[in-house]
C-alpha cells in the first residue's frame, strides 16, 4: 500500500521484518530480526540483527511483504526480487538450491542472502509472501504462484511444491492477492 506524506513516499509492510521509508533515491527496505536462512537480505551470515540493517542491492521499491522465511520486493518496473530460505522453492528461481546453502536448528535448505529476481515474472502489481509460498498478481489480473504447495496453496490443482512461478487456475480478473501460512485469499470484482 502507498502513501504521500509531505512529498515522502511512505510504505505499509506486511511483517514484522521490514520497514520502508522516504529517501532521496527511493524507498529503502531496512531488515531486522532472525537471519539463518539470509531473512535479513544483506549478506550478513550474523544469526540475526537486534538492529535495522538496509536490504542490498534492490531499486525503486514499491511493496514488500514477508513470508515465513523468505521476503518478496516488488519493483516499480513490475518485477519482483526475492531473499531468504529456498526450502520449497520459495525463491521462484527453478530449484530449491542456493545460490548459497544455510541452515537454521535442525533445517538445512538452499537461500539467498541478498535480493536475486523471481525467474522471468514482468508486469506484476501486487505480491504477497505466505509460509514457504508466494502469490504475484499480473497486471492483467492473472495470479502466479510458486513454493511450497502440501495442501494446495498454489492454486494450480496438484499438491507439488513448484519451483518456478505457475498460474493459479480459473483466476482471469483478481484484483487483490493475500498469501498466510498455508492459505491464499486472491480478490475478484464482484459480478453486477
Amino acid at each position: 500500500m502507498r502513501r504521500r506524506r509531505g512529498g515522502a513516499l511512505a510504505l505499509a509492510v506486511t511483517g514484522a521484518l521490514l520497514v520502508l521509508s522516504g529517501a532521496p533515491a527511493g524507498a529503502l527496505v531496512m531488515s531486522w530480526g532472525p537471519n539463518s536462512f539470509g531473512q535479513l537480505g544483506s549478506a550478513s551470515r550474523q544469526p540475526y540483527s537486534d538492529i535495522p540493517v538496509p536490504v542490498s542491492g534492490l531499486g525503486e521499491v514499491r511493496e514488500v511483504s514477508a513470508g515465513g522465511g523468505h521476503t518478496l520486493a516488488l519493483l516499480d518496473d513490475g518485477t519482483v526480487m526475492v531473499w531468504g530460505r529456498n526450502r520449497w522453492g520459495d525463491l521462484g528461481t527453478g530449484s530449491s538450491s542456493g545460490p548459497e546453502g544455510c541452515s537454521g536448528g535442525n533445517v538445512t535448505s538452499g537461500c539467498a542472502r541478498t535480493p536475486i529476481p523471481v525467474g522471468e515474472l514482468t508486469g506484476v502489481v501486487q505480491v504477497s509472501a505466505g509460509d514457504g509460498f508466494s502469490l504475484a498478481l499480473l497486471r492483467e489480473g492473472t495470479v502466479m504462484a510458486w513454493g511450497r504447495n502440501g495442501v494446495g496453496q498454489l492454486g494450480d490443482g496438484t499438491h507439488t511444491s513448484s519451483y518456478r512461478p505457475v498460474p493459479v487456475r480459473g483466476l482471469t480478473t483478481a484484483v487483490q492477492v493475500k498469501a498466510a501460512e498455508g492459505r491464499a485469499w486472491p480478490s475478484s470484482p464482484t459480478a453486477p
